[in-house]
């Protein structure tokens, strides 16, 4: 199927409009990783690869944005992703991610809540 526009949206998804009047929100990612703005094309082939990757990107994404506001554990973390019925294998790959790039750190957090209930 051909790309006929990428519109940006907000938290760096795109909408993008296919010739058969499907519209998708895909991550930037997604976009890049696939080349989907030098091909203009998407074939059947990749479609699902393309899902599933997006799928992948929402759960990091639900993830970083959870920990933005206030440092958890990682047992916290995985909580509450599975609360929003995301499948077990990308919340690993999600929070090994996040543990690898130094967002998710359970001994962090733990100085850090004892520091927190000592000043208070």
């Amino acid at each position: 199927m051909k790309i006929i526009k990428y519109k940006k949206g907000a938290k760096g998804l795109y909408k993008v409009d296919l010739e058969d009047g499907t519209v998708l929100s895909l991550y930037e990612e997604v976009i890049l990783k696939f080349n989907l703005l030098l091909t203009k094309e998407v074939s059947d082939d990749i479609k699902e690869e393309m899902f599933n990757y997006n799928l992948e990107c929402e759960v990091y994404y639900t993830a970083l944005n959870n920990i933005k506001t206030r440092a958890k554990s990682e047992n916290d973390l995985r909580n509450y992703l599975i609360n929003k019925d995301y499948p077990i294998d990308l919340i690993n790959k999600a929070l090994d991610k996040l543990t690898n790039q130094g967002y998710l750190n359970d001994r962090s957090y733990t100085k850090s809540f004892i520091n927190s209930q000592i000043i208070t």
